[in-house]
Protein backbone atom coordinates (compact mmCIF):
# COMPACT_ATOMS: atom_id res chain seq x y z
CA UNK A 1 0.00 0.00 0.00
CA UNK A 2 1.08 3.21 -0.70
CA UNK A 3 -0.25 4.67 2.40
CA UNK A 4 0.17 3.88 6.26
CA UNK A 5 -2.55 2.21 7.38
CA UNK A 6 -4.23 1.41 11.58
CA UNK A 7 -5.56 -1.57 11.93
CA UNK A 8 -8.97 -1.75 13.71
CA UNK A 9 -10.38 -5.12 15.96
CA UNK A 10 -14.06 -4.37 16.71
CA UNK A 11 -16.02 -6.61 18.67
CA UNK A 12 -20.11 -6.46 18.22
CA UNK A 13 -22.87 -7.43 19.65
CA UNK A 14 -26.14 -9.45 18.23
CA UNK A 15 -27.25 -6.24 16.95
CA UNK A 16 -24.26 -5.11 15.33
CA UNK A 17 -23.27 -2.24 17.90
CA UNK A 18 -19.90 -2.05 18.93
CA UNK A 19 -19.02 -2.94 22.09
CA UNK A 20 -15.08 -3.14 22.24
CA UNK A 21 -12.33 -1.82 20.54
CA UNK A 22 -8.85 -1.43 19.72
CA UNK A 23 -6.97 0.65 17.19
CA UNK A 24 -3.42 0.43 16.88
CA UNK A 25 -0.82 0.39 13.65
CA UNK A 26 0.36 -2.69 12.21
CA UNK A 27 2.66 -4.24 14.76
CA UNK A 28 2.80 -1.55 17.05
CA UNK A 29 4.22 0.26 14.64
CA UNK A 30 7.39 -2.03 13.61
CA UNK A 31 5.44 -3.08 10.55
CA UNK A 32 4.10 -0.28 8.28
CA UNK A 33 1.45 -0.99 5.64
CA UNK A 34 3.70 0.82 3.05
CA UNK A 35 6.00 -1.82 3.92
CA UNK A 36 4.17 -4.66 3.08
CA UNK A 37 4.88 -6.58 -0.28
CA UNK A 38 1.87 -8.65 -1.93
CA UNK A 39 0.74 -11.99 -0.01
CA UNK A 40 3.06 -11.09 2.92
CA UNK A 41 1.98 -12.52 6.42
CA UNK A 42 2.37 -9.85 9.04
CA UNK A 43 1.36 -11.49 12.47
CA UNK A 44 0.00 -8.64 13.97
CA UNK A 45 -1.75 -8.87 17.64
CA UNK A 46 -4.00 -6.72 19.38
CA UNK A 47 -5.48 -6.61 22.96
CA UNK A 48 -9.06 -6.11 23.49
CA UNK A 49 -10.42 -4.51 26.96
CA UNK A 50 -13.79 -5.96 27.42
CA UNK A 51 -16.13 -3.61 29.67
CA UNK A 52 -16.54 -5.03 33.04
CA UNK A 53 -20.70 -4.81 32.44
CA UNK A 54 -20.69 -6.59 29.35
CA UNK A 55 -23.82 -9.02 29.25
CA UNK A 56 -23.32 -12.53 28.34
CA UNK A 57 -24.07 -13.89 24.77
CA UNK A 58 -22.77 -14.31 20.78
CA UNK A 59 -20.08 -11.43 20.01
CA UNK A 60 -18.42 -11.19 16.63
CA UNK A 61 -15.02 -10.09 16.32
CA UNK A 62 -13.50 -7.93 13.02
CA UNK A 63 -10.68 -6.86 12.01
CA UNK A 64 -10.12 -4.21 9.37
CA UNK A 65 -7.58 -0.83 8.23
CA UNK A 66 -8.33 2.76 7.65
CA UNK A 67 -6.48 5.43 6.91
CA UNK A 68 -6.08 7.50 10.18
CA UNK A 69 -6.47 10.87 8.44
CA UNK A 70 -9.11 10.66 6.63
CA UNK A 71 -11.07 7.90 8.42
CA UNK A 72 -11.54 5.79 5.29
CA UNK A 73 -11.49 2.12 5.65
CA UNK A 74 -9.79 0.42 3.13
CA UNK A 75 -12.35 -2.24 1.20
CA UNK A 76 -11.28 -5.97 1.10
CA UNK A 77 -10.80 -7.44 -1.94
CA UNK A 78 -14.19 -7.26 -3.88
CA UNK A 79 -15.15 -4.43 -2.57
CA UNK A 80 -18.17 -5.38 -0.96
CA UNK A 81 -17.09 -5.02 2.42
CA UNK A 82 -14.47 -3.07 4.24
CA UNK A 83 -13.78 -5.39 7.51
CA UNK A 84 -13.10 -8.82 7.79
CA UNK A 85 -15.34 -11.05 10.34
CA UNK A 86 -13.19 -13.42 12.07
CA UNK A 87 -15.60 -15.41 14.45
CA UNK A 88 -18.14 -15.35 16.76
CA UNK A 89 -16.92 -15.22 20.80
CA UNK A 90 -19.51 -16.59 23.81
CA UNK A 91 -18.84 -14.72 26.70
CA UNK A 92 -20.66 -16.72 29.57
CA UNK A 93 -22.65 -15.93 32.27
CA UNK A 94 -20.87 -14.95 35.07
CA UNK A 95 -21.69 -16.98 38.05
CA UNK A 96 -22.86 -15.62 41.15
CA UNK A 97 -21.96 -16.34 45.18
Amino acid sequence: PEREYTVFVHLLDAGGVLVAQHDGPPVAGYAPTTGWSAGEMVDDRHSLALPPNLPAGTYRLQVGLYDPLTGERLPLSGGSADALPLEMIIIPAQGGS
